[in-house]
């Protein structure tokens, strides 16, 4: 399903690199893209995608698909999937291997795209970079994703030529923040191209959504009338702001075997 839309998201690569940025996360706090995929799936049609997805996998793992990707769900229908890559030509393998392994699959492949037909309105091929100079993280260890994991986003558009503003005001919170020992972590995803830039994805998880509510209103417990400021400041820069709620979908997501 995914490698369809190459010819346009190479198009406009080019046009980047010519140009003057699970929950996952990268390894030793280093920025990560990611290429994601932004799924609308018809509601009355969200059990057939997701059997099509289940199938996904079971295809690619008998291909022996060699890069992983991992799958989250919103509440409003929307189904993300995330493949981590180097740099900008690990986007270049990305494909490489689709290619691969549509010509290897042959008829299977079809059978895989006919699963899918219907089941969705639209798909929005979409590069971020989790930026860790902008992540709000407590060190403590983040939720391990499993059946049921809970996610919250806090999608932060900001308003154009506001970026160098809002970037040092998050840099001014995230000191505020470790000041007061605040528990709950946020990592900062960064629109590169694909979506309403400049956008900042906001993603944190939970054990469910008493969890990640409690969390939140522990977090400005502790921040107090002090916080106020930052937060009146941060609204003041955006020019729309969405929250949303889902969950991780492990069923969906896909991890190679190792060779033995």
């Amino acid at each position: 399903m995914k490698r369809r839309i190459y010819i346009v998201l190479a198009a406009c690569l080019v046009a980047i690199l010519l140009s003057p940025a699970s929950l996952v996360q990268a390894q030793d706090n280093k920025s990560q893209l990611y290429v994601i995929w932004d799924a609308v799936v018809q509601p009355s049609k969200a059990a057939s995608f997701a059997a099509a997805a289940r199938a996904e996998v079971v295809l690619y793992a008998k291909y022996k698909f060699p890069l992983a990707w991992d799958t989250y769900s919103t509440f409003d229908n929307h189904f993300y999937f995330l493949f981590a890559v180097e740099d900008f030509a690990g986007i270049d393998r990305l494909f490489d291997a689709f290619n691969k392994l549509e010509e290897a699959a042959g008829d299977e492949y079809q059978e895989l795209l006919d699963m899918f037909a219907g089941t969705y309105e639209y798909l929005q091929p979409q590069i971020y970079l989790l930026n860790y100079e902008l992540c709000l993280i407590s060190g403590k260890p983040a939720p391990e994703s499993e059946t049921g994991n809970f996610i919250g986003w806090d999608i932060q558009y900001v308003q154009g030529g506001k970026e160098r503003e809002y970037e040092k005001l998050i840099k001014e919170f995230q000191a505020f923040c470790k000041s007061k020992n605040v528990a709950q972590d946020w990592y900062c995803y960064q629109a590169v191209m694909g979506a309403e830039t400049p956008v900042y994805y906001w993603a944190t998880a939970a054990k469910d959504a008493v969890d990640f509510y409690t969390q939140n209103a522990q977090m400005w417990d502790v921040l107090g009338e002090e916080g106020a400021p930052y937060y009146r400041k941060l609204v003041s820069l955006l020019r729309k702001r969405e929250m949303k709620t889902g969950s991780y979908r492990p069923g969906l997501s896909y991890k190679p075997q190792k060779s033995r």
